[in-house]
């Protein structure tokens, strides 16, 4: 929703010929630039305390940013409340390494174990980063 990136992406400008690019991270920093120039949130007081929550995708960019501004705040105490939007969750230790998804329902129902993503990268597939996901 809102940036299509998950309120991560660092791309201003697209590389590659469909013309697209996803810049959500760079979003959340210039409306934290602006709060910080026209409302004061600086990290000049210690008893700063700094929500951040949203609802649906705005819950996953809460997630994925609260960190990132606790890092710019680091005096202020910022916390996350999302309404949901917590994303995909990670395999369990008996099904594949927990940088994977769980097992999809066809591996599940064969008695196996492995999802897309795992086997393209299993049989030598290279992932992309279309959304230029880059910490900072």
């Amino acid at each position: 929703y809102c940036s299509s990136d998950g309120h991560q992406g660092t791309a201003a400008k697209s590389e590659v010929p469909w013309g697209y690019y996803f810049e959500g991270r760079l979003n959340f920093k210039a409306f934290t630039e602006r709060l910080a120039s026209e409302n004061g949130l600086h990290d000049t007081n210690e008893d700063m305390m700094v929500l951040v929550t949203g609802k649906s995708a705005g819950g996953g960019g809460a997630l994925r940013n609260v960190d990132w501004l606790q890092e710019r705040l680091p005096l202020a105490t910022v916390k996350t409340a999302p309404d949901a939007g917590g994303g995909e969750p990670s395999a369990l230790a008996d099904d594949l390494p927990s940088l994977y998804p769980p097992s999809n329902y066809a591996n599940f129902l064969a008695g196996t174990h492995g999802n897309d993503l795992y086997d393209f990268i299993q049989e030598g597939g290279e992932g992309v980063d279309v959304h230029k996901v880059q910490s900072g």
